[in-house]
């Protein structure tokens, strides 16, 4: 399991200065693509070569409220590895708080985009995932 931290700014927050529900999965995304950025995975490569990484679903269950200048720790773990694809879990806290703010999950799928096709993950993609705890080989 990796940790990232996120100070909330006005973007990320709406009228009321409450954490829009929209900005969490940003901040696991940028989270996520960050570590796999500094472990020398680069999205536009891997896009440029035809693959492509959506996601099958997205859950999350909002839990306590976020506002404006919180600071929040996000863990993620990759669990059920499959040959094409893997699941991304999540749960952020309010740094002080002793329970999350929010849990959930993010299924992505390999494909290749032309024609869109599930294929195998290519192994920089399987090695850049390493880091995150929980994660199983298929």
């Amino acid at each position: 399991m990796l940790k990232f931290r996120h100070r909330l700014t006005w973007m990320d927050v709406d009228y009321a200065r409450v954490a829009h529900h929209l900005r969490y999965a940003v901040w696991v995304d940028q989270a996520f693509h960050g570590h796999l950025f500094e472990r020398g995975f680069r999205i536009r490569e891997f896009m440029e070569q035809g693959y492509g990484l959506p996601y099958l679903s997205t859950a999350c269950r909002y839990l306590r409220l976020l506002t404006l200048e919180d600071e929040v720790e996000m863990e993620l773990s990759v669990t059920d590895v499959t040959e094409k694809g893997f699941t991304l879990r999540y749960r952020i806290a309010k740094l002080g708080d002793s329970g999350p703010a929010a849990e959930g999950e993010m299924v992505r799928r390999c494909i290749r985009q032309s024609p869109p096709k599930s294929v195998a993950m290519p192994e920089a993609l399987r090695d850049a995932l390493s880091d995150f705890a929980g994660t199983a080989s298929p």
